[in-house]
């Protein structure tokens, strides 16, 4: 057919793992790659175990899903910021994969040295069937993540965490609220660059109006009689659980850019702009002081 025909006559072509000739797809490679597929479809029966264990979802997203949203925004993110976007697609589509072997093991759950060592066991395991260079290339972009040591790493790292903020958001615009607010602030103290603070608050708003999700209730949602009544009520506390995350990340920024004036000197000479600083973030902190206290019972 074409593919073999294309396969067959296209000229090897330096591989963007390594810059050496891809090794072609021989039965060994062959049999690599199939054990990696397997791999890669055992993930959509590894739930999510943070959604368990914090929101109460008895039957989550699983691994594969989270997996290919990020490394579908990763794809998007480098190519409209000038990063490596295979890398980042590389990246986005590894980081998980040793859930495929280890479950889904939350932060917490144990010593963070010994997570990283069962973690790391277990992909050596994985890609150990795949020939070189991939084998190699493949295990220094899982390494190039958990490092976070470049550009590349660092912002999918970020989407990493913003898609399951987007998630959460889905979550609670279909009646969940249990947990959610913790997890979305989780995701706001990972999140640091510009650019994946716009995308982050973005991703939530879109997730809380996400198709479909107001009119499918979570795992353990209330049904029934005044269905409805509930959903408009936990709409509105995830409203204002949203607003305060909002607040406080605007008041993170403001505070990044007080330090940088400070740091460069020029505190005397910006000092309008150091107070208009310190009145907004007031504002902010009042504002989401306010909103708290409409949950109070």
């Amino acid at each position: 057919g074409r593919a073999g025909a294309a396969l067959s006559d296209s000229p090897a072509r330096p591989d963007a793992v390594g810059g050496a000739p891809g090794p072609g797809l021989g039965p060994e490679a062959a049999r690599g790659v199939a054990a990696l597929m397997a791999r890669a479809a055992s993930l959509k029966e590894v739930a999510r175990q943070g959604w368990i264990d914090k929101a109460g979802i008895g039957r989550p997203e699983s691994v594969a899903d989270h997996s290919y949203a990020t490394a579908l925004a990763a794809a998007a993110v480098g190519d409209c910021s000038g990063l490596d976007a295979l890398r980042m697609v590389r990246m986005a589509l590894l980081h998980d994969l040793a859930e495929s072997i280890t479950g889904d093991i939350v932060p917490g759950a144990m010593p963070a040295g010994k997570k990283a060592g069962i973690e790391r066991a277990a992909m050596d395991r994985i890609l150990g069937g795949l020939p070189e260079p991939l084998r190699g290339a493949y295990g220094e972009a899982w390494a190039e993540f958990e490092e976070g040591r470049t550009a590349e790493a660092a912002m999918v790292r970020e989407l990493d965490k913003i898609e399951m903020a987007g998630q959460a958001a889905a979550y609670a615009g279909a009646g969940r609220t249990e947990g959610l607010a913790e997890i979305a602030e989780s995701a706001r103290r990972a999140v640091s660059s510009p650019a994946g603070r716009a995308l982050l608050a973005e991703a939530s708003r879109r997730g809380a109006r996400r198709e479909g999700a107001e009119n499918r209730p979570a795992n353990g949602a209330a049904g029934g009689g005044g269905q409805g009544e509930t959903i408009e009520a936990q709409r509105a506390v995830i409203g204002i659980l949203f607003e305060v995350v909002g607040r406080l990340q605007a008041n993170a920024d403001l505070d990044g850019e007080y330090m940088g004036i400070v740091a460069s000197g020029m505190a005397e000479e910006r000092r309008g702009r150091l107070a208009e600083i310190a009145a907004e973030r007031s504002g902010n902190s009042d504002a989401a002081a306010r909103l708290l206290r409409r949950l109070e019972p």
